[in-house]
């Protein structure tokens, strides 16, 4: 019965604030490597600097789903963040009380002149 209510929960429930949440390969350090490593954006004609919020689902096998803009820049730049945010490799997936669980993410995605 236990193992039943576990599994429904991992594949129903999205938690935004779990007890431990989901974690890129190598931490925050990994994933400033990454996004620094596989970024693809040029300035071409537009000159605009920020950051595009990204959210999406870290799975309970840590497979990336569901990505959105959540605050975008440009066309451009939402463009290039979606992009590299669906490329990520899998992430350790969050838990709570012991279970493995879905997790909801947003993530800044810093665009610089």
């Amino acid at each position: 019965f236990g193992q039943k209510r576990e599994s429904l929960t991992s594949d129903t429930t999205i938690f935004a604030d779990p007890m431990i949440y989901p974690a890129f390969p190598g931490g925050q350090t990994g994933l400033t490597e990454y996004i620094n490593k596989n970024f693809s954006w040029t300035q071409g004609q537009l000159t605009v600097e920020g950051k595009v919020f990204i959210e999406f689902i870290v799975d309970i096998n840590g497979k990336i789903k569901d990505v959105k803009v959540v605050r975008g820049l440009c066309e451009s730049c939402d463009k290039e963040a979606i992009r590299l945010v669906k490329n990520m490799p899998e992430w350790i997936p969050g838990k709570q009380n012991g279970t493995i669980v879905k997790t909801r993410m947003v993530i800044p995605i810093m665009f610089g002149l």
